[in-house]
C-alpha cells in the first residue's frame, strides 16, 4: 500500500511539473511570436521588394527553444529513473 501512495504522489508530481511545463512554454511561445512578428515587419520596412517565391535562407524558429524530439529523449530520461525518487531534488519519495 505505502508503494502505491508513492507512485501515486510521484505521477501526481509528475503531473504538476508537466502542467508548470506547458504553461511556461505556452508562454514563450506567445513571447517568441510577438518577437517573430516584430522582426518579420522591421525585415519587410529595411529590405526592398523581393521576388515572389524568394526566401531567406535563415531558419523562422529558435533555436534555443526544445523540439519535439528533445521533449521525448527527456521524458524517456524521465521514465528511465528509478521508481520513488522525485523529479524536482532526485531524493526518494
Amino acid at each position: 500500500m505505502t508503494e502505491l501512495r508513492g507512485t501515486l504522489r510521484l505521477a501526481e508530481r509528475r503531473t504538476e511539473l508537466a502542467e508548470q511545463r506547458a504553461k511556461h512554454e505556452a508562454r514563450r511561445r506567445g513571447e517568441l511570436q510577438i518577437r517573430l512578428d516584430t522582426l518579420s515587419s522591421e525585415s519587410e520596412e529595411e529590405r526592398p521588394e523581393t521576388t515572389e517565391g524568394s526566401e531567406s535562407a535563415a531558419p523562422y524558429w529558435d533555436p534555443e527553444v526544445p523540439t519535439v524530439v528533445d521533449l521525448l529523449a527527456w521524458e524517456d530520461r524521465e521514465e528511465a529513473k528509478p521508481p520513488g525518487v522525485s523529479e524536482a531534488d532526485g531524493r526518494l519519495a
